[in-house]
């Protein structure tokens, strides 16, 4: 029962249910019980209809957006209302990321050329294939190794995610260790989810997942960039999974210590 339902039929209770009075006679009874069993159905019907629009009207307002959550894909009029789990359904895919045999070379993915745009002020090389890069011309450098805020120990550097302006929508990246076992965390910054301001979590992610309206191309297909950081144990050859609306990217880069 809900809480408008406890309040309403606690006031009808109040509202015929008889006070003690003084003696009648018998007919004086019948007819005040008569009239009061009158009053009881129709305020019980007045509060079952009170209390059916209390059920039914968010329902009722909450359809649309039920509707379009519901049916497996985001449009326009639910993105901006679709929380993290919403999002995550509609673009993950189960991670594959490519394997080395013993003694091959990392298969570093192709570099490219991008405009100005994005915070760059020239042009400037990026590695992946569109609509994802890291902007790198080669390896990824590392600092010292150092302890976290969840008290692990790891070696991280900066880098910058980049979106060309043929992608519009969320963006989720995973990754790993190629090579040999090793794991890959990523530092939670501008425009991710769960991001909460200043320098970024520090505290390694397994995952980040970009929103809907972060990664909005602009007209003239414009670049977009978002910082961001790796954390690893060790130098070695890494890839990453970008699983977007239609599309699921595998870039491979390598980590120099």
């Amino acid at each position: 029962m809900t809480h408008l339902d406890e309040n309403t039929l606690a006031t009808v209770l109040r509202q015929v249910t008889p006070e003690p009075g003084g003696p009648s006679d018998a007919g004086s009874a019948r007819r005040r019980a008569g009239r009061m069993r009158q009053r009881r159905r129709a305020l019980l019907t007045g509060a079952a209809v009170v209390v059916a629009l209390a059920v039914a009207l968010p329902t009722v307002l909450s359809s649309g957006l039920t509707s379009g959550l519901s049916s497996g894909r985001l449009d326009d009029s639910t993105r901006g209302a679709a929380g993290p789990a919403t999002v995550l359904a509609e673009i993950e895919r189960p991670l594959r990321l490519p394997s080395l045999a013993a003694g091959q070379s990392c298969p570093v993915s192709p570099t490219r050329r991008l405009p100005a745009g994005a915070g760059f002020t020239g042009p400037f090389t990026a590695r992946g294939v569109s609509p994802f890069y890291v902007a790198a011309a080669g390896a990824v450098p590392l600092g010292p190794t150092r302890t976290t805020r969840d008290g692990g120990h790891w070696r991280d550097q900066k880098v910058i995610w980049v979106v060309d302006g043929t992608y519009a929508g969320p963006v989720l990246v995973r990754g790993g260790r190629i090579d040999r076992p090793g794991p890959l965390r990523f530092l939670r910054y501008i425009g991710a989810y769960g991001y909460t301001g200043g320098a970024g979590d520090d505290r390694p992610a397994r995952s980040l997942l970009y929103n809907w309206y972060d990664l909005k191309a602009t007209p003239d297909g414009s670049l977009s960039s978002f910082p961001s950081g790796i954390f690893v144990r060790a130098p070695g050859c890494y890839a990453l999974q970008v699983d977007g609306v239609d599309f699921s990217e595998r870039l491979v880069f390598r980590v120099a210590g």
